[in-house]
Parts: structure tokens; C-alpha cells; sequence
């Protein structure tokens, strides 16, 4: 035994190893003969391989999670529509494109009631949505718009059910109808308007 490394003195405060059982200095956190740690480190036992391939795992799944993702994630547009304002004036509509295509809507809105045993229906049109035919919704958009109608339409007063349908047409060219119902005593009131 070197002079360095002399073994602890009877009267010295000394603790037995937790791996090896040698007597070491009550203070030590790292045992000379067998290196292991003495604090809490001692009680994780991880080696330093284990740590290394837990480090490169998390390197991979950092790099591997956005490419699943986008591979596990339809390519699709996904259009919500709800009725914002409905008044004597206006109706009004929000469009959201929650998908991540883009969608159409067609600038033709079918306006339907119930009357009687049958339903009267007539069309309202998207403002300011020109003559395209089709209003775009880029992937996460969210539009208010405003619907109008032609000046003298009627609706009777004892119509129920109201109701509007959108056309939407999605990135693939489906053609999907989005009814949305009225109150039918507004609706009246914004037909005359």
C-alpha cells in the first residue's frame, strides 16, 4: 500500500462501501477500489453505455416523430362552417379550413324552409366572391362570410325547418353539402330585407 493511500485509522470516521464493503472515509462520495458512488448517483445505476444509447434514442425520435406524423396525417381539406350573424340584414357565416388542403366553396347557398308538406327553396349568394364560381379556403383559413339574396324574396310566415346547405369541394374534388339550420323567425325577416 502506498503512502497515498493509506487504510483508515480505527479512530478515523470510516463507512463500509454500498458495492465492495471496504472501509472508506465517512465523506467520500466515490469508493478508491471499486468507483462506484456513494450519494445518490450510486443508486440510479445506469452505466455510462445505457446513458449513451438513451441519448441516441432520443436523438432519432427527435428527428423520426415529424416525418411519422406527416405520414400518418391524411392529406385532406376539412371545412366547418356555423351561422355568425343572422338579423334582419345580414347573414353571415364563418368557413374554417381545419385540414392541411386546400377547399372551395361554391358562391351559390341553397336557402330552404318547410312549408306545409313541402320545401321552398331559393339560392343566396357569397358577397364579393365575383364570378369564379368558387370561393378558395387555404388550409388553416378561417373566413366570415357574407351571404345576400335577391331583392324580393318571399317567404311565407308559417315556413319552418329553415335551413341553408353549402357546396364544398375538397383538394380531391369531392363535392360535400354542409346544411346548417336557421331560426326560421330571423330568416323571414332577412329574406324581406
Amino acid at each position: 500500500m502506498s503512502l497515498t493511500q493509506q487504510a483508515p485509522s480505527e479512530g478515523a470516521h470510516t463507512k463500509a462501501c454500498r458495492v465492495c464493503a471496504s472501509q472508506i472515509n465517512s465523506a467520500a462520495k466515490k469508493c478508491i477500489e471499486c468507483d462506484s458512488y456513494q450519494d445518490w448517483r450510486g443508486a440510479l445505476g445506469i452505466s455510462s453505455n445505457i446513458l449513451s444509447l438513451l441519448v441516441a434514442l432520443i436523438a432519432v425520435l427527435t428527428a423520426a416523430v415529424p416525418v411519422l406524423t406527416k405520414a400518418l396525417t391524411p392529406d385532406k381539406s376539412d371545412v366547418r362552417v356555423s351561422i355568425q350573424v343572422l338579423s334582419d340584414q345580414n347573414l353571415s357565416i364563418f368557413v374554417s379550413n381545419t385540414g392541411n388542403r386546400p377547399a372551395s366553396l361554391n358562391n351559390i347557398v341553397y336557402f330552404r324552409a318547410l312549408v306545409g308538406a313541402s320545401y321552398v327553396s331559393s339560392q343566396l349568394g357569397v358577397a364579393g366572391s365575383g364570378m369564379s364560381g368558387a370561393h378558395l379556403l387555404a388550409p388553416g383559413q378561417t373566413e366570415l362570410i357574407d351571404l345576400f339574396h335577391e331583392n324580393g324574396a318571399y317567404l311565407p310566415e308559417h315556413a319552418s325547418h329553415c335551413s341553408i346547405t353549402l357546396e364544398v369541394r375538397d383538394f380531391n374534388g369531392e363535392l360535400s353539402y354542409r346544411p346548417l339550420s336557421l331560426d326560421c323567425a330571423k330568416a323571414k325577416v332577412f329574406m324581406r330585407g
